[in-house]
């Protein structure tokens, strides 16, 4: 929400994301399943991959 000179409000259709959003961990739906070593892993996540490329 946002308050205007003549002191009305006015709602943002703009998203504001924090930099913890693109962290892939937080949005992938194997996270419960991922363990270093195993076959879902840290290891060989493609989501990681990426993420780190940037």
């Amino acid at each position: 929400m946002e308050k205007r000179l003549d002191r009305s409000y006015s709602t943002s259709t703009t998203k504001r994301t924090t930099p913890l959003a693109s962290i892939p961990c937080l949005q992938c739906p194997m996270s419960g399943e991922c363990t270093p070593g195993h076959v879902i892993s840290p290891e060989n996540c493609e989501y990681f991959r990426q993420y780190f490329e940037l």
